[in-house]
């Protein structure tokens, strides 16, 4: 009884430091774009500009399926700065809710990839420790893991793979994982808030 009682502690702990971890990211996401915003402002436009004119929309959609089918070392909110920060902002409306049905395909990737990964004894060997852990939390919670990865700052492909490999039912997983819809509007709303905040505290600069 010790042990199970043991791992629950530390899989409950787990979550709340996940969630911990994603009011302070915002928290922090915010000040960082105040800050950058206010003292690059052009400069962040200028870049912005230059990104949505290169790879419009459908490249910004390619960017967050790619990040969110596999694990790259970007976040794919940096298509949500872009959006911000050009002229696409006027039409965030349907650009932000499309950019998450893209990381929800992203993350449906994943768990195909990973349901097909699992088949293989090498990838099972090579990803013990993390198949441990993420057992554990995919037995006490089920769907609500998937929502955990949609909603914070873990890793989102990670455990789309995890769902897969671990055989989660694809009925079971779309539903928690199109929760990334409503977090791409919610970080966007975020953003754009911070980026006023940014232009009001350059003018105070200046």
């Amino acid at each position: 009884m010790g042990a199970p009682a043991a791992d629950a502690w530390v899989i409950e702990e787990y979550v709340k430091k996940a969630f911990r971890k994603a009011a302070w990211s915002l928290a922090g996401l915010f000040v960082v774009v105040v800050v950058i915003g206010a003292v690059f402002e052009r400069e962040l436009m200028r870049a912005a500009e230059w990104t949505e004119r290169s790879v419009g929309v459908a490249g910004l959609g390619a960017v967050v399926l790619l990040t969110d089918t596999f694990t790259l070392p970007f976040p794919p909110d940096l298509a949500l700065l872009v959006v911000a920060n050009s002229a696409r902002r006027v039409d965030w409306y349907w650009i932000v809710p499309l950019l998450g049905c893209m990381s929800v395909l992203g993350g449906c990737l994943g768990w195909w990839i990973g349901t097909r990964l699992s088949r293989l004894s090498w990838v099972s060997r090579l990803n013990a420790v993390l198949q441990q852990r993420q057992s554990a939390l995919f037995a006490r919670y089920g769907a609500l893991t998937v929502a955990i990865g949609a909603l914070t700052p873990v890793p989102f492909s990670v455990t789309c793979w995890a769902a897969g490999a671990l055989g989660m039912p694809f009925r079971s997983f779309i539903a928690p994982c199109l929760l990334r819809i409503p977090r791409f509007v919610a970080y966007y709303l975020i953003l754009a808030k911070a980026l006023s905040g940014s232009a009001w505290l350059s003018r105070l600069l200046l």
